[in-house]
């Protein structure tokens, strides 16, 4: 998996399955690795598999979160990808089917992760704290879209189990209901 900075497209870091993240400053014609971020974030190196640890922060400069889903905790670099620090460890442990996704602009302190059978969990607060949606008894991917007509908020999709049924819904206000 690879992300690239918002403000610099030189800037990029790559995980790959039982690593370390390794950044790029220079376009990817040379990697360093990482230091502070867990080895196993993405623990395959099937190259089709659901996980999506890794994202870059849309709006702010050389921000990058990764999500170690075997231990619970969502890692955070502000400085493109060198040093990791854990800015949440609100999250369950996931086996997984774990994607990591975030608002862009005024809404990039919205941020969605969906864990497989633990369901979806969602922050307002850039990532800092996490708290479980209860729609979804399994939350497989997730997604973040532009805003509905006349609304300010990103639109998210999941799919997912709700009441035993598997489908895509979605969410106009950030979680709270859902089509």
């Amino acid at each position: 998996k690879i992300a690239m900075a918002a403000n610099n497209h030189q800037n990029l870091v790559y995980v790959f399955g039982g690593s370390e993240p390794y950044y790029s400053t220079n376009g990817g014609s040379s990697w360093q690795k990482s230091s502070g971020a867990p080895s196993n974030a993405l623990s395959t190196t099937y190259m089709y598999q659901y996980d999506d640890p890794l994202i870059s922060d849309r709006t702010a400069a050389n921000t990058f979160y990764l999500l170690d889903r075997q231990g619970g905790n969502l890692y955070k670099s502000t400085d493109g990808g060198a040093n990791w620090f854990v800015s949440s460890s609100d999250l369950p442990t996931s086996g997984n089917f774990s994607n990591l996704v975030a608002g862009w602009g005024s809404n990039n302190n919205l941020m969605a992760v969906s864990m497989g059978g633990n369901g979806l969990w969602l922050s307002t607060n850039g990532g800092s704290n996490f708290s479980k949606n209860g729609y979804f008894s399994n939350a497989r991917m997730v997604a973040i879209g532009i805003e509905k007509p006349g609304t300010s908020t990103p639109t998210l999709y999941v799919f997912g189990v709700h009441n035993g049924q598997w489908g895509v819904y979605r969410s106009n206000d950030f979680g709270r209901n859902w089509v």
